[in-house]
């Protein structure tokens, strides 16, 4: 904070104008029946022979809404 940098203060100054900018925007959260936190996962361990890549995958819902993934 001492020694801010003119690009660190240029995205402050843009994250500022969005938040502004989007001040009517809501999350709306209703009554879920089915309120389970559920993660689904699969990997792939050495997949690619050629590079020693592994990969893997997840999923977490909230009832039926999926709410990040990867």
């Amino acid at each position: 904070m001492q020694k801010i940098c003119d690009g660190h203060w240029n995205a402050t100054k843009r994250v500022l104008i969005h938040l502004k900018g989007t001040q009517e925007l809501r999350l709306k959260y209703s009554k879920l029946e089915d309120f389970k936190l559920i993660r689904y996962t699969d990997s792939n361990f050495y997949g690619d022979k050629e590079n020693g890549v592994s990969t893997s995958i997840y999923i977490m819902s909230l009832g039926s809404i999926a709410i990040t993934w990867r």
